[in-house]
């Protein structure tokens, strides 16, 4: 038993991969991270990019691998350029508002995808309901001087929830979409920050 344990914590290492080394502080880049764009045809949750900026940031952060400029900064200098939150993002706007940051690099996500699918099943006296949300983002930096792409990452999310009938009574209770979708926003902002960490070059 405890061999197979072993086996299996090996396989699942393997399968995520090495994390990211940190960087010393003099080595990480200066980024702002912008709005992310909505482009996925679920217009209805639009509002999830803000969260998932924020969650991304957090997790980005923790790899150690880059520095931010604060965030009230980049809103600020956003407005002041008329900087478009939603839709195409625009890399040259995007790279002005980097330089008036004085930032070295910036950094564009857009969300790609929502999906949502539900999943009844009865066995016996006893019904299920299931309920899936997936999510899925993509993420660039982008040098300031000189437009070149540095790193990129590519993610998706997942969460769900269920609730279950039997004999009269009920265990658990199903959540709505929006919480799902919502949850789902922080397993992808970790892969995403995961798999950005790996190419982020140093200074």
């Amino acid at each position: 038993m405890k061999r197979l344990s072993v086996l299996l914590l090996a396989v699942l290492s393997a399968a995520c991969g090495p994390a990211a080394r940190p960087l010393e502080r003099s080595q990480r880049r200066l980024a702002a991270v912008l709005p992310f764009a909505y482009q996925a045809s679920e217009g209805k949750y639009s509002d999830i990019v803000e969260g998932l900026a924020d969650s991304f940031t957090a997790s980005l952060l923790q790899t150690g691998r880059i520095r931010m400029v604060e965030r009230s900064q980049v809103e600020k200098v956003m407005a002041e350029a008329s900087y478009q939150r939603s839709g195409a993002v625009d890399v040259a706007k995007a790279v002005e508002v980097g330089r008036q940051l004085g930032a070295d690099s910036v950094l564009i996500g857009s969300v790609s995808g929502v999906s949502t699918r539900e999943e009844g099943r009865s066995v016996k006296f006893a019904e299920k309901t299931t309920r899936w949300a997936t999510v899925a983002a993509e993420v660039r930096l982008v040098d300031v001087k000189t437009g070149e792409l540095l790193a990129a990452g590519r993610a998706s999310g997942e969460a769900s929830g269920a609730e279950k009938h039997a004999f009269g009574g009920k265990i658990g209770q199903i959540p709505e979409w929006d919480a799902l979708v919502t949850q789902a926003l922080i397993p992808l902002a970790d892969k995403l920050a995961q798999q950005l960490a790996k190419t982020i070059p140093p200074l």
